[in-house]
């Protein structure tokens, strides 16, 4: 009996040791999988922050583009329109100047 009982303590031992270094693997394989997905997901974050960032410029090469297209635009209207305004205050003073030179030539007459 003392034995048997023996056998069966060092066959426990045996499958203590069994089991020990069966989680033993798995744990390391496990921790190699985590390794793993970690690079994974970090991999991951890179490639969507670059994609992003990459969208985001084009996105503000396009806004200045407009921009600098709009602002062009309003400065040639701009000078039309002082053109315009400086073309209608001329002749506005040549109205007063003949105005006001038939006034004083009036005057010098009476």
């Amino acid at each position: 009996m003392q034995k048997k009982l023996g056998d069966n303590k060092e066959d426990f031992k045996d499958r203590l040791g069994d089991l020990d270094k069966y989680y033993s693997e798995q744990m390391e394989e496990l921790s190699g999988n985590i390794e793993q997905v970690r690079v994974m997901a970090r991999d991951s974050v890179n490639a969507k922050e670059k994609e992003l960032t990459d969208l985001m410029n084009k996105n503000i090469k396009i806004i200045q583009t407009f921009v600098d297209e709009n602002i062009d635009d309003m400065i040639q209207e701009r000078k039309a329109t002082l053109f315009k305004y400086e073309k209608q205050f001329n002749q506005i003073k040549k109205v007063c100047c003949k105005y006001f030179e038939k006034y004083d030539t009036e005057l010098e007459i009476v």
